[in-house]
């Protein structure tokens, strides 16, 4: 455990026993500290903010069911009352959250939403525990510690929360109230975490661009405390696409006392803390030669994982399940794929594949965006305006400044205020070959044919300026038209070519997801390794470890 968990744990000790001497001095009419006595106060009877919790009798229905005794017998309050759970809840959670930046990896911005969502989700209990009672843990709290602890095969680390034992059998209150705000607080983490908390994907580069869609943590409090297993709910909190899933399923295989084999191809370098070990550089330095590439053309032969490289593999799983969460949580039944690192497309109907072919992707110095978007419309015999940045960085320099010389080479040239303006007319020659997959991004990156087929024959196509080139034009616009059934064939989007662009629409947009996963099982239910083209698993890895660390 890293030095600065044990500080704090031993801080929240202190925090915690700080909370209670404060609630007892409260108790002796001596008053507390101002952070205790701010947080989470019951409103007043005549407040309008009704805190009944679900399924809890309000108070007109109790004054229905028991006698009403007259103000002068009803028994006294002493000081020396014992207290409950509901009574030090208040004091212990105050004492959680004035301590919850050091409980994990997340930014300031969700620490300040999960304290809030703490406060609000026992406010509308009115401080009403859930997850113990009586002597020990409810059922409820059963079921969420049970996930909680198992927030490793999801690659979660839930370390610095003191989680208790399932068979715990504890009465006193400050012990309880304890446990209560601990396991809440765990499972608001654990909800943000699995929803991509931990990484801003812009934080690692500019070409990251996927929305991540963090889920709320009142919102993830109250449907975990609402449902019929409180830790199946938690859990689903993570991604649910088959590819996380089936990544899941492969970290637990590593996690096992056996060797693995995979099928590898370059290595993925990843230079990180393993597992808390200082296995890393020689693990690494053993799992690069062990996976090396014997060509491009021709994978290298299956190999056993020692202990080392295996350690490295976890990780490299772990950053690439880390990326599944930058992903929609809907992706459409009806979608592209384009995963980076592989190469390939996929086109998907009803969940189904329908298409699958190579690409070309952009270099690592001009590398493709990772994004989300929608195809709108094909764009047959298309214009290639061409990037300023292209026109001043190749063209021009190849051109010796001479205009005429690009016009001698069928470009259309204007130069308008000082500025050069290029343009390739459609035809065989043009650079986005004869039609273009539209999807209107920031990235001004788009998907289409090319006149260099042979560029398809290599094992590693990172060749672009950041587009993507299909090898399959043709057949993938018609059947993102609708295919057969309305009416498309290749044949008869070959025949809308000629010598003028023209725009055809889609009968609906579809979800275009470009990725990037160096990890993935195929669907023969093997591991495939890809060469970390663009660095970003090693950086994902890398930022998760440091997390862990801090």
């Amino acid at each position: 455990m890293p030095r600065s968990r044990g500080l704090w744990r031993r801080g929240f000790a202190l925090a915690a026993l700080l909370a209670t001497l404060s609630a007892a001095r409260a108790d002796d009419g001596i008053p507390g500290t101002p952070a205790a006595e701010a947080v989470l106060t019951t409103p007043a009877p005549s407040s309008n903010v009704d805190l009944t919790p679900t399924g809890a009798t309000r108070p007109q229905d109790v004054q229905d069911l028991e006698p009403t005794l007259p103000p002068e017998a009803a028994p006294p309050v002493t000081e020396t009352a014992t207290p409950s759970v509901t009574d030090r809840l208040p004091f212990v959670l105050d004492a959680l959250i004035a301590r919850a930046s050091g409980l994990s990896a997340l930014g300031a911005g969700d620490w300040r939403a999960a304290r809030a969502a703490l406060r609000s989700f026992y406010a509308q209990r009115a401080l009403q525990p859930i997850w113990v009672e009586g002597s020990g843990l409810s059922a409820a709290g059963r079921s969420l510690l049970a996930r909680l602890k198992r927030a490793g095969e999801d690659g979660l680390d839930l370390e610095p929360f003191a989680l208790p034992e399932a068979n715990l059998s504890e009465s006193a209150p400050d012990r309880l109230a304890e446990i209560e705000a601990n396991l809440s607080a765990a499972a608001a983490v654990y909800a943000l975490e699995a929803t991509g908390a931990r990484i801003a994907p812009m934080s690692l580069s500019p070409q990251l661009g996927p929305k991540v869609e963090v889920v709320d943590p009142l919102h993830a409090l109250t449907e975990i405390a609402a449902a019929a297993d409180p830790g199946q709910r938690l859990r689903d909190f993570n991604p649910p696409q088959p590819g996380y899933r089936l990544l899941r399923d492969k970290l637990a295989e590593f996690a096992a006392p056996k060797t693995a084999s995979i099928e590898p191809a370059s290595p993925t370098l990843i230079r990180t803390r393993l597992e808390g070990t200082q296995l890393a550089h020689p693990a690494l330095a053993k799992f690069a030669s062990a996976r090396s590439s014997s060509s491009d053309a021709e994978p290298a032969p299956r190999v056993a994982m020692t202990g080392e490289s295996a350690a490295a593999q976890r990780v490299a799983i772990e950053a690439n399940m880390e990326m599944w969460r930058w992903e929609p949580r809907d992706m459409g039944r009806d979608r592209i794929e384009i995963n980076v690192p592989d190469y390939t497309l996929t086109l998907y109907k009803n969940d189904v594949e329908a298409d699958h072919t190579r690409v070309i992707v952009g270099k690592p110095a001009t590398p493709t965006p990772i994004f989300s978007n929608s195809v709108k419309y094909l764009l047959v015999n298309p214009i290639w305006r061409v990037p300023e940045s292209i026109v001043k960085k190749e063209m021009l320099p190849k051109a010796g400044g001479d205009l005429s010389y690009l016009q001698r080479h069928g470009f259309n040239v204007k130069e308008i205020g000082g500025q050069v303006f290029v343009e390739q007319p459609p035809g065989e020659g043009n650079a986005l070959g004869r039609l273009l997959f539209m999807f209107p991004n920031e990235y001004s990156v788009y998907l289409h044919d090319t006149p260099s087929r042979g560029l398809f024959a290599a094992a590693k196509r990172a060749f672009s300026h950041g587009c993507v080139r299909v090898e399959q034009p043709m057949r993938l616009a018609a059947e993102v038209m609708g295919g057969a059934p309305n009416g498309w064939s290749p044949e008869k989007i070959q025949g809308l070519l000629g010598p003028n662009e023209r725009a055809v629409f889609l009968p609906e947009a579809l979800p275009i997801h470009i990725e990037y996963f160096t990890e993935f099982v195929d669907e023969g239910g093997a591991l495939r390794e890809r060469e970390d083209i663009y660095g970003l698993t090693e950086r994902v890895a890398a930022t998760l470890a440091r997390l862990g660390q801090d």
